[in-house]
């Protein structure tokens, strides 16, 4: 009897714990990574499966490192910015533009989702390399393996 009763408490505690750390995955779960993925990358569904299956992967992993980031933050904003970046380096051609378009969002919010994920955590993606720029409206410039990736806006009339 009291063995039962120890494994019973072991498995609500382990339930709790679960539960407080897989917040994120009850609002942005895998299996609706996985549909995002293959709504933005029509092209190629082994292409999809793989980028949604990262996604997923670093959206768990950003939660544990910093519960705080995916907080008050739309779900479609974060997966257009983390689609982005998983797209360059699959080097898979999707423009900032492509994606806004699959999520009903901005060309903006893609951008700056994009850089937030680059900023808040790069130990994700080892081969971008952000660096400041002088004279720029935005001053960073991302390259991925050296070549350059969009991350500026052009500024129109002045």
């Amino acid at each position: 009897m009291r063995e039962s009763q120890a494994r019973a408490n072991e498995e609500t505690v382990e339930a709790k714990r679960m539960a407080l750390e897989c917040f994120v995955c009850l609002r942005i779960r895998p299996e609706d990574v996985l549909k995002w993925a293959h709504l933005v990358f029509v092209e190629d569904a082994k292409v999809a499966r793989v980028v949604g299956l990262k996604a997923s992967e670093i959206i768990r992993q950003s939660y544990i490192l910093k519960r705080t980031f995916l907080c008050g933050k739309g779900t479609k904003f974060a997966l257009a910015g983390l689609f982005y970046l998983l797209a360059v380096m699959h080097d898979v051609r999707k423009t900032q533009r492509d994606i806004a378009i699959s999520f009903s969002i901005s060309e903006v919010s893609v951008r700056t989702n994009f850089l937030r994920w680059l900023k808040t955590f790069p130990q994700f993606f080892p081969d971008f390399n952000l660096t400041a720029s002088r004279g720029f409206t935005h001053p960073q410039i991302v390259r991925f393996k050296g070549k350059r990736v969009n991350a500026m806006v052009a500024r129109k009339g002045g």
